[in-house]
Parts: structure tokens; sequence; C-alpha cells
């Protein structure tokens, strides 16, 4: 048996932050909303025109590749909701690191995390500049903290007695 993967998976790869799954999902709403104002051969044409040209060639390729018929409507919408769906339920990792990120470091970082850990994750970024530096990942439960507030703190906890002589 031919191991294919989920056309909604391979969206995924595309999408690196909750951020961008949310804009997303949003977007298919928009369309989902739109469709039932077009005829049926100009499905495809709407897609193209309404959303991002990149959203818009995912779907396009989406509906091809899980075989939907673009001519028929209730088609169409199952596969989108299908999609949506699957966006909504892919893993996170939560990411707190202490500075806004531009668009290029977020997707660097989603990047480097679908490359260690699979390609249908989503990266949450949150600030906390309490953390001076570095960053603290929870994925699955599990919690690395390899801020430099933490190493600080380490540092700190084991000299103490000596800092405390020294502003004595």
């Amino acid at each position: 048996m031919e191991n294919q993967q989920d056309p909604g998976i391979a969206i995924l790869k595309t999408i690196a932050s909750t951020e961008d799954a949310s804009y997303y999902i949003e977007q298919i709403d928009r369309f989902l909303q739109s469709m039932y104002q077009t005829d049926r051969t100009s499905i495809l044409t709407v897609l193209e025109e309404m959303l991002p040209e990149n959203i818009s060639r995912d779907i396009k390729e989406y509906l091809i590749s899980s075989k939907i018929d673009v001519t028929h409507q209730e088609q169409v919408r199952y596969a989108l909701g299908t999609l949506q769906d699957t966006i909504r339920k892919a893993k996170v990792v939560s990411l707190t690191i202490a500075f806004p990120a531009s668009k290029r470091i977020v997707e660097k970082i989603a990047s480097q995390v679908k490359e260690s850990f699979g390609s249908n994750l989503l990266v949450e970024i949150s600030i906390n500049q309490e953390l001076v530096g570095g960053a603290v990942i929870i994925y699955k439960g599990n919690y690395i903290d390899l801020s430099v507030k933490r190493k600080v703190d380490i540092l700190f906890d084991a000299k103490k007695e000596e800092i405390l002589k020294f502003l004595a």
C-alpha cells in the first residue's frame, strides 16, 4: 500500500505560527461565505481573486490532491471545513521569548521546530521581557527553560553567600 500524506498535513508545512493558522482559517471562512454567490464553474477563479496568492495556491493544490470536484460546491465546502479542522487540531509548540520577533524570525524558528519535531506543528510565540534573552519552550507538557534569566538565577543561587558577603 502506498504511503500518501494527508493533503491537510501538507498545508501545515506552509503555516508557521498559530497566528498564521488563525489568519488562514479566517481566509477560508471568507471564501466559504462568498462561495454560494458564485456559479459552479468559477469557484477557482473566485478563490484566486479573493484570497492571498499563497493561500489560494495552497487551497487549489489541496482540492486537487484531495480529488475534490471543484464544480460541486458541497464537496468544496466539506473539504475546506475538513482542512480548517486539521489546522485547528495541529500540535502547538509554545515558545516564550524576551523580545517581539519579526515575521521572518518567527518563520525561521518555525522552520527549525518543524525540521526537528515534525512538519505538522505550529509555533505559538509569547513575549516575556523578564527572560532577558533565550527562550522557554513548552511541548506536550514538557517545559524547557533556556532563558538568560534562569541562568542568572542559577548563578546567583550558587554564589549567594559570596554576593551577600561582598554587599555587606
